[in-house]
């Protein structure tokens, strides 16, 4: 099992947004570092212009770019007043495209051996988003190292002490289980897994589907008894929530997190195809509309 403690922060800035954008971001790097020590790295990639052809000036438009942008996230750092901050750090993507700069930041956060990478969203959705693009969505989906996302309408606290893991308790999901637990343990945190039946039309119910459902329910109830009894042995506070009547887990998820007042929503995105469609889009609407960090 890998372990998962949290030493050095990556904190993804967009150094030219409106402050009140990272403010909600900011609270809750201030309530990660405060739990744990971490070091805190604010980070701004620089997408420049002119990169699409040269021109002259452009050399010169970079260095000034890149001053303004140092002095915007020291400005936000000193407001911010979170410990153990060091410098700012401005990087240069001179692709312009959004891929290619969440590649220039995860290259740099492994290069730190980051353990985390925190970032601000601005919770667009439809055309707007579209077109825009999504800086934290594309970060998410292609990061290998945790990514804690943060909605404008979130609510952050002092501190995290209560986590969701929405889960189905399959095995694929196990290490990102364990990460969770882990992080738990780091942050004094306790945790609830969470299971919401999928909603299937009544028009594709038949006798074997509704026995299959009764078959996997036992199973599955089995294995989450497992995983509460290894968490709570591990040294964290774990609850269940399974529910198995039929509905949709976005609305569960939200809901849930919002009737109990948690600090994060832990979820799994996976590589194959199928699952990343249905998860990753799970992943993606919550990123924008939970009422804490995801």
């Amino acid at each position: 099992m890998k372990s998962l403690f949290f030493r050095k922060i990556i904190w993804a800035v967009n150094a030219f947004d409106d402050v009140k954008i990272q403010a909600q971001a900011a609270f809750v790097v201030g309530a990660l570092t405060r739990a744990t020590g971490a070091e805190v790295i604010p980070t701004h990639v620089l997408n420049p212009p002119y990169t699409r052809k040269k021109r002259d000036g452009a050399e010169g438009w970079e260095v000034a770019s890149k001053a303004t942008a140092e002095k915007q996230l020291k400005d936000l750092s000193t407001r911010s007043e979170i410990g153990n901050i060091t410098s700012a750090v401005v990087l240069c993507n001179r692709s312009n495209s959004t891929r290619a700069s969440v590649r220039c930041l995860t290259d740099y956060a492994e290069d730190q051996e980051a353990d985390v990478i925190v970032v601000a969203t601005h919770a667009r959705a439809g055309v707007p988003r579209v077109f825009a693009g999504s800086f934290a969505e594309t970060l998410v989906l292609n990061s290998t190292i945790p990514v804690i996302t943060v909605n404008p309408e979130s609510k952050p606290r002092e501190r995290v002490s209560k986590i969701l893991f929405p889960t189905t308790f399959q095995s694929r999901f196990r290490e990102s289980f364990e990460r969770v637990i882990q992080l738990a343990k780091s942050l004094d945190a306790s945790v609830t897994l969470l299971y919401k039946e999928p909603f299937v039309s009544a028009y594709h119910m038949t006798e074997e589907i509704y026995r299959y459902i009764a078959q996997e329910s036992v199973g599955r109830e089995k294995r989450a008894k497992e995983w509460q009894d290894w968490a709570n042995h591990y040294g964290v506070a774990t609850a269940l929530h399974l529910d198995n009547t039929p509905g949709y887990l976005i609305n569960e998820i939200e809901n849930h997190a919002r009737a109990n007042d948690f600090d994060l929503i832990a979820m799994a995105t996976e590589a194959d195809s199928v699952s990343a469609a249905i998860v990753g889009s799970a992943t993606r609407q919550i990123m924008r509309t939970a009422p804490c960090a995801v």
